[in-house]
């Protein structure tokens, strides 16, 4: 889970980041409008954090994979994690089943 949070902060840092350099040498409307269309992809990602850790992982990584698919190569970080825990959680249900499974007489 920190490695997708480092990632979503990580893209928010180069948003800022492009928005300064884009307003400094090119068009103040054009900064605005990337910018605007680079948050809306961040928020997806957020909502997808919140998601995760509220307890759904499955549908939390795969907003936050959509969402860093823009941010490509940094938004890798985000999607790394996501991953992370998304097959962390299944990893977590098999030895669930397996320890319940094992703690049951045998019939």
């Amino acid at each position: 889970m920190k490695l997708a949070i480092g990632g979503i902060c990580a893209n928010l840092i180069a948003i800022m980041g492009i928005y300064i350099n884009a307003s400094e040498t090119g068009s103040e409307q054009f900064a605005m409008y990337f910018t605007l269309f680079a948050l809306a992809f961040w928020v997806l990602s957020l909502i997808g954090l919140i998601l995760m850790s509220a307890g759904d992982h499955k549908l939390g990584g795969i907003l936050i994979i959509i969402g860093a698919i823009f941010f490509v190569p940094l938004g890798l970080i985000a999607i790394l994690g996501a991953r992370a825990v998304m097959s962390g959680g299944q990893d977590l249900n098999e030895r669930r089943r397996l320890a319940s499974a094992a703690s049951d007489p045998v019939r």
